[in-house]
């Protein structure tokens, strides 16, 4: 049977001596707990969990964001073509 997220992130903070708010990001989500669990060693835990919940997730919330903005750019782009179909020219200029 798997580990519960509680009893995980208990397991983080008392053995790795992480953070409960940070634990509790890690052992909430399956994959950047996987990630912790393949990166981590008994020395470098607490930098890899902090690298894990700031810089890793940060990214691909950045990128979500940036994704995001790009397809309703694209979207509002389409809907002002003139002819109602694809704009051939560069995007800014359709």
């Amino acid at each position: 049977m798997p580990e519960s997220i509680s009893s995980k992130k208990e397991r983080y903070v008392s053995k790795y001596g992480i953070t409960p708010q940070v634990a509790g990001i890690l052992s909430s989500d399956r994959y950047f707990s996987e990630l912790f669990e393949n990166a981590k060693n008994e020395t470098n835990a607490k930098d890899v969990a902090n690298m894990i919940t700031t810089d890793i997730m940060g990214l691909l919330d950045t990128r979500e964001k940036r994704d995001s903005s790009k397809l309703n750019y694209y979207t509002n782009i389409k809907g002002r073509s003139k002819s109602g179909g694809r704009c051939k020219a560069k995007p800014r200029n359709c």
